[in-house]
């Protein structure tokens, strides 16, 4: 949860709904899906983009969220466009 944490205010600058915001997504998803503890960093970080689409005046591009994530899943993973 740190590392989400860290993302969301140093890195990606969004705001802390946001934050709120992504975590219901991710408690949601978890809850219908089996998530393998190597992909959940991938989920956060796509919960955190598809949250910023709803809260964000200008949600971050992909590839901005993707550098702190120390390249543990390529761009097509996460396309949400």
């Amino acid at each position: 949860m740190h590392f989400y944490i860290e993302l969301t205010q140093d890195y990606l600058k969004l705001q802390q709904q946001t934050l709120y915001l992504a975590v219901q997504v991710v408690d949601r998803f978890v809850m219908t899906k089996r998530v393998k503890s190597t992909k959940l960093q991938l989920v956060g970080v796509t919960s955190l983009l598809i949250a910023a689409k709803y809260e964000e005046r200008f949600p971050p591009p992909v590839s901005n969220s993707t550098s702190p994530a120390t390249n543990s899943f390529s761009f097509v993973m996460i396309d949400l466009d």
